[in-house]
């Protein structure tokens, strides 16, 4: 029987950084924010570390993968901390590191931030019994605002929001601190909302 060759492990050992360097190259990750006219994160805004944990999780490229049930990321900034924050909505169980929520309805809200090293430091949950949806995430200072609409009675922690708009969904504005959670919510005119509620950070409308 040969010996083995004095090379072979050391060439094996090249073998795992190369592919996941590739994997990293045509991962669905290319497609986050791909239009740099979009004023959406970019690929080349993020961590390598973030980079790997983003392409580690199942997330909807396509509304048919929404429809599908996958967890769509619908927003996303970055913050001066070189932290990533991230609004979708998701249906079943959700993980992310050691953050987990089991959905109330067809689909529920989330919010969470993603660090610079790559770990889920917080992950903020809420949804009502129905469909919910996130139209826009946005910062002013330490505090988050969150738009979308419910269906049903909706539990965003100790806050909770009355539906009384029968078979149609409730427009909502919530506020939140990344590191404290849901402070409040309220109910808002459809007409506030911005159009594109159902778009994906990964480039798909």
């Amino acid at each position: 029987v040969e010996e083995p060759s004095g090379q072979e492990t050391p060439r094996r050992l090249l073998i795992f950084p190369v592919l996941l360097a590739l994997l990293l190259a045509v991962s669905p990750i290319l497609l986050f924010g791909d239009d740099a006219d979009s004023g959406a994160v970019l690929r080349e805004d993020l961590s390598e570390a973030q980079l790997e944990t983003l392409a580690g999780l199942d997330f909807a490229r396509t509304p048919a993968d929404v429809r599908g049930g996958m967890t769509a990321l619908n927003q996303a900034f970055l913050l001066d901390s070189g932290s990533l924050v991230v609004a979708g909505t998701w249906e079943g169980s959700l993980e992310l590191g050691n953050w987990s929520d089991e959905s109330v309805g067809g689909r529920d809200l989330f919010v969470a931030e993603l660090t610079a090293d790559g770990d889920w430091s917080s992950a903020h949950f809420a949804g009502s019994s129905g469909e919910d949806s996130i139209a826009l995430l946005s910062i002013s200072g330490d505090r988050l605002s969150v738009w979308g609409r419910v269906n049903g009675e909706a539990r965003f922690a100790s806050e909770i929001l009355d539906h009384h708009t029968g078979w149609s969904p409730t427009a909502f504005e919530a506020h939140l601190y990344i590191d404290e959670g849901w402070q409040r919510v309220w109910q808002i005119d459809d007409e506030l909302l911005p159009v594109s509620s159902t778009s994906l950070w990964c480039g798909f409308a």
